[in-house]
């Protein structure tokens, strides 16, 4: 709940006119291969996602400093790495698609909820399979957490392409399925008129 909130309101925080902050390069591949013109987009993603996972790694090493702890992301007991990779898969996916539907896209950003229904998602997810795979749903997060505890304990990079590629395969999942919903929506939008003007 509390990695839930905090997100909730970190994208409240900063958001604006302007658009909202991503912390996920997950989530920002995703709106790049969403956006009319992802050749525009390109370039700032890319800053983004440069961004990000600078800060995944400031964070996991300033955990490290105050702390002189660490932790690894890993299959839960029981599971295996294929199984954590699909959990991780599919739960970015539902993460970006979440993400991808509930953004405000060029309108008026007061009064909008869209940031409680991307934390929600959030921590049910942690709820749901945080023993399985540690639910990160995060490369920039998985980096810093994983390089920490390298520089810990000398382990943790062995479960690391897991939590880099399972998102964004998630992010190309959500894709495709946002393009499919809005081919349906705007396909079911055309023919109402046409039955309207029928009666």
């Amino acid at each position: 709940i509390s990695v839930g909130s905090i997100l909730t309101g970190l994208i409240f925080g900063s958001s604006s006119g302007a658009g909202a902050c991503h912390f996920n390069p997950a989530v920002t591949i995703g709106v790049m291969l969403c956006q009319e013109k992802r050749e525009l987009f390109a370039r700032r993603a890319f800053l983004l996602i440069f961004g990000q996972l600078m800060g995944g790694l400031v964070a996991g090493l300033t955990y490290y400093a105050l702390f002189g702890a660490t932790f690894g992301l890993q299959p839960g007991r029981g599971y295996n790495s294929s199984q954590a990779f699909t959990i991780e898969s599919l739960f970015s996916a539902g993460l970006v698609l979440v993400v991808l539907g509930v953004a405000p896209k060029g309108r008026d950003w007061s009064g909008q909820y869209f940031g409680l229904a991307i934390g929600m998602f959030l921590a049910a997810a942690g709820f749901a399979v945080g023993g399985i795979s540690g639910c990160a749903l995060n490369p920039a997060l998985a980096l810093g957490v994983q390089f920490s505890h390298f520089l810990h304990t000398g382990h943790g990079l062995e479960y690391l392409h897991i939590y880099l590629f399972a998102p964004v395969l998630g992010a190309l999942l959500a894709v495709a399925a946002f393009k499919g919903l809005t081919s349906l929506r705007e396909a079911h939008m055309a023919q109402q008129p046409a039955a309207r003007s029928d009666v």
